[in-house]
């Protein structure tokens, strides 16, 4: 029961359950620049991925929505997220992303496996009696 309790804190705050791929490569991206010392902005992020204008939009709300950056626009007032600060969350989900991806197959893939194969055994046992 111990075991569970604490695959179901990890995830809580398990980037792999609350974003889709695509949204991860460009939080990685805005965290290892950030740790590099070069903070990034809308535009970088759309410069560096090849986005149309204001497709970036879209993965910025996300991450804001779930927490991993605050909107800091500065002097523009509009709309949409151009500057931010990456939030503490953002941080330590890389750090420990290798556990993060392991916890997320083994919530996604092998325990829904064995629970079903469990599942098959009981109910072939009570057939047979």
């Amino acid at each position: 029961l111990d075991l569970f309790q604490l695959i179901e804190v990890i995830n809580m705050n398990n980037l792999f359950k609350d974003l889709p791929w695509s949204t991860i490569r460009i939080l990685r991206y805005i965290v290892k620049s950030y740790n590099l010392g070069t903070p990034v902005d809308s535009l970088k992020i759309r410069k560096h991925f090849k986005l149309e204008v204001g497709k970036e939009q879209p993965t910025l709300e996300l991450l804001k929505h779930y927490k991993y950056i605050d909107s800091v626009n500065g002097f523009y007032k509009g709309p949409g997220i151009y500057q931010f600060r990456i939030t503490a969350k953002a941080l330590s989900s890389f750090e420990s992303f290798g556990e993060n991806l392991i916890v997320f197959f083994l919530s996604s893939c092998i325990i829904p496996t064995i629970v079903s194969i469990v599942t098959t055994v009981i109910v072939n046992v009570l057939i047979k009696r």
